[in-house]
């Protein structure tokens, strides 16, 4: 009679521990424990919680798309990357839009393909350039009204500008400029008229058109805030280039244009990035252009900073 009872005791102590555990292995709490470790980059755990997930989840439902997505992001991530986990990601993602093209991580899924395509993920692994390409304009075919194909035009547009062949960059600012015409508003539009100004400079030496795109950037507003002293140095050495160019060869109203324009933009510097390392030879540069010369005035934090007597070291006094 006491050992059944024994027994009975045992099994009701027993019986809520294995409901514990039937709970922490259901596929939402997996995935709620693989996306924590994740936002702790610990994707090594989060590729192991994810696929626990995943066997527990009916292909195709909105858990198993999760869990298949989280996975594969998992497996693209994991140090130090292979060829195995990098085919698999590839396999996985596939899969996604193979079962649920309309998920809502498809669209992040054709991107990471592309990516996949484009990029050196481990040693020996070779970029399919055409590849990406290919995906690229598949996902700004795919979702044409969503924020991603603006992002897939700025990447698609890199794979040529990046080969810094004459005619492969003008392909791509050619992309930009094509997407920008239709989508002025796009997230992504001052990135894109930045980086085309900054393919036009450089290979392309074509500083009409790069100053041409500065401008219609920075009217949206500079994609990089506090940093705009460097940019605005570019544009002033530019447009005073221009200038020189143009006197030299007798075109004095396209002179006095640019003229103007270097004299704007050093300007700028002194008054808006005064910290930026050019200010001064900003003021340098607007002497011998015959232009007002702003004073370099730094915040009032900086300046009172500058106004403090030095430190003392510890044990030791002034001398009066």
């Amino acid at each position: 009679m006491k050992l059944q009872r024994l027994f009975i005791l045992v099994a009701v102590v027993l019986l809520p521990l294995g409901a514990t555990r039937a709970a922490s292995e259901a596929p939402e709490t997996l995935i709620a424990k693989a996306l924590r470790e994740v936002r702790a980059f610990d994707f090594k755990n989060g590729y192991r919680l994810y696929s626990r997930a995943l066997a527990k989840t009916g292909k195709g439902s909105e858990l198993w798309q999760t869990a298949i997505f989280g996975k594969a992001v998992c497996a693209l991530q994991i140090s130090p990357p292979t060829r195995k986990l990098n085919e698999e990601a590839s396999q996985l993602f596939r899969r996604l839009l193979a079962a649920a093209p309309k998920s809502r991580y498809a669209t992040r899924a054709q991107m990471n393909l592309a990516r996949i395509a484009e990029m050196i993920d481990y040693g020996g692994d070779k970029p399919d350039v055409e590849e990406a390409r290919k995906l690229y304009q598949k996902v700004i075919d795919t979702y044409p009204d969503k924020p991603i194909a603006g992002e897939a035009t700025l990447r698609l547009a890199a794979t040529y500008i990046r080969t810094y062949k004459k005619k492969q960059v003008l392909k791509g600012i050619d992309i930009l400029k094509k997407w920008l015409a239709g989508h002025a508003d796009d997230f992504l539009a001052t990135t894109m008229w930045q980086y085309a100004a900054e393919a036009y400079l450089r290979p392309l030496n074509d500083y009409v058109n790069s100053l041409e795109c500065y401008a219609k950037a920075e009217a949206l507003g500079l994609a990089e805030k506090g940093r705009e002293g460097r940019l605005f140095w570019r544009i002033a050495r530019m447009a005073h280039r221009l200038m020189d160019r143009y006197k030299q060869s007798g075109k004095t109203n396209r002179a006095a244009i640019y003229r103007d324009k270097a004299i704007a933009y050093y300007t700028k510097i002194i008054k808006v990035a005064p910290r930026s390392g050019k200010a001064y030879e900003s003021q340098i540069y607007l002497k011998a252009l015959g232009a007002p010369v702003p004073k370099i005035r730094l915040s009032e934090r900086l300046a009172a900073i500058r106004k403090q007597p030095a430190s003392v070291p510890a044990g030791k006094k002034v001398s009066k």
